[in-house]
């Protein structure tokens, strides 16, 4: 990582359908804020960053205040010759009976909400994202969070694009990290 205060770990082996990908820090803010800000990938600043790196659209039709279907489409590599890749993902938070700990889970879904589109090559995964209460120090409230992935792309794709896609993609951490500096 870029960021010296974010721990990353890749996993990912030539041939094989699925990367791994793995990301952890501590943050300077409460355990509310940093879930929140990871759940609405709808604000300004989020989608900004999505359409600035890879991001191509992005569709959310919200279930309730804990669970909403996402569907976003990214050009993974620029060339034409490579067809872009489609998400859909049902987002679901959950606090534990403590409130010490939350966990947003993203995992890959068909359903109706976005029916299969032939233009678009239906990418498989899922994250989980776990968040701790850790004590405050001189009354800043502090978050550990866990960030763990595993995702296919579909079809064959270059590993050089596979290893630099996956770093941006950990840098969701980095980002949610000096949002809260």
């Amino acid at each position: 990582s870029s960021d010296g205060f974010v721990k990353m770990w890749l996993g990912f082996i030539p041939g094989e359908k699925n990367n791994v990908a793995k990301a952890e820090c501590e943050i300077d803010a409460s355990i509310e804020e940093c879930c929140a800000w990871d759940y609405l990938s709808t604000s300004r600043s989020r989608l900004n960053k999505f359409y600035r790196g890879n991001g191509i659209q992005r569709e959310v039709k919200v279930k309730n205040s804990r669970c909403r279907t996402v569907r976003s489409v990214y050009d993974l590599t620029g060339l034409s010759s490579i067809m872009q890749r489609e998400l859909v993902t049902k987002v679901v938070w959950k606090r534990s009976a403590s409130g010490n700990k939350m966990t947003t889970a993203y995992a890959s879904v068909n359903g109706n909400d976005f029916p299969p589109n032939d233009k678009f090559v239906r990418m498989v995964g899922g994250t989980l994202i776990y968040f701790e209460r850790l004590s405050s120090i001189f009354d800043i409230p502090r978050t550990k969070l866990v960030f763990y992935s595993q995702v296919s792309l579909g079809g064959n794709i270059p590993i050089k694009f596979v290893n630099s896609r996956a770093r941006g993609f950990l840098s969701h951490v980095s980002v949610m990290r000096s949002r809260f500096s």
